[in-house]
């Protein structure tokens, strides 16, 4: 069968590739590929955000894509983003990247796929163990022993937060541009809005980067803690630069598109044939010329006055 090869996407305008999934639950997984704008206002195609994290990169799976076949990743047989950005092409890359934004915030949907295997996670809701499960639970909470269900829920909520996921750096892009989210596990699922709030209501306390997560998950703590604090590139780096990812490149162009002073057309524009070192170069000058600019009364008239300012 002959190999799928991805078509030119149109870079003129805020191009994307959505997937459609074909139905069925056996076999090989088939969609069909094509191409929408983000600038169709009210003639868009609805379409549903999906993230995760890559795990191995080795391609062992494959699907069927317009009627050819495509290699996939294991951890996520359909990977969206590996799907619908041709990841050979450099400029396409950086086009796409810089609108991930605007493709999160304007999905009906952003779903997170927690990957971890538990020993559970292949079981159908028919099967009869999640009855033993409950019968058990139930026998207990008569009893009044609800300390043991409650450190259950608390551990589970413990290695979910644990997760790869959460340490990835597009991750905040994703999490901090849709407006309305849910948390997918096996085939179970919940509102970000209540996910949110487990940790209060169990007493979990994750680690500071995973809460930062949380709270720009869409709910009640967005808007409390995340569009509350300061948000520009410098602050950014202080706070997510220890975020994970493939291309170290992504660190830069990930925090670009959530801050309010790099986010901005032409400003540090995703460019993935710019060596890592010109990148560097050119955000070090980003941020220093900000520091000058935006500090009261910093304005620099000559040599001395910069000077002084690097002191």
């Amino acid at each position: 069968m002959d190999l799928y090869q991805h078509d030119r996407l149109d870079l003129d305008r805020p191009a994307i590739l959505l997937l459609r999934l074909a139905k069925g639950r056996h076999g090989t997984i088939s969609c069909e590929i094509f191409q929408a704008y983000l600038d169709d206002r009210g003639r868009g195609v609805p379409y549903e955000a999906l993230s995760s994290t890559w795990g191995s990169p080795e391609l062992t799976k494959d699907i069927l894509l317009n009627g050819k076949r495509l290699p996939v990743t294991d951890n996520l047989i359909l990977w969206i983003d590996a799907v619908c950005i041709d990841q050979g092409n450099l400029r396409e890359r950086g086009h796409q990247v810089q609108q991930m934004g605007d493709i999160y915030r304007k999905a009906d949907q952003w779903l997170e796929e927690e990957a971890t295997k538990h020993a559970c996670s292949d079981w159908r809701p028919e099967d009869v163990r999640w009855a033993n499960i409950w019968k058990d639970m139930e026998g207990q909470v008569a009893l009044g022993f609800h300390s043991d269900l409650a450190f259950r829920q608390r551990q589970g909520l413990k290695t979910l937060l644990g997760h790869e996921w959460f340490t990835r750096v597009w991750i905040l892009q994703e999490v901090a541009s849709a407006h309305a989210a849910r948390v997918c596990c096996g085939t179970k699922t919940v509102s970000t809005r209540y996910f949110g709030l487990l940790r209060g209501w169990l007493s979990v306390v994750p680690s500071p980067h995973c809460q930062a997560v949380v709270d720009m998950m869409p709910g009640i703590s967005r808007q409390r803690s995340w569009r509350a604090g300061r948000r520009d590139l410098f602050t950014l780096l202080r706070r997510f630069g220890h975020s994970k990812a493939t291309e170290p490149r992504d660190i830069i162009y990930a925090l670009c598109g959530i801050s309010t002073d790099a986010s901005g057309p032409g400003v540090l524009t995703p460019d993935y044939a710019m060596p890592t070192h010109e990148l560097m170069r050119k955000v070090t000058e980003f941020l220093f010329l900000c520091d000058m600019t935006e500090v009261p009364g910093s304005r620099l008239v000559g040599i001395r006055d910069l000077a002084m300012r690097v002191e």
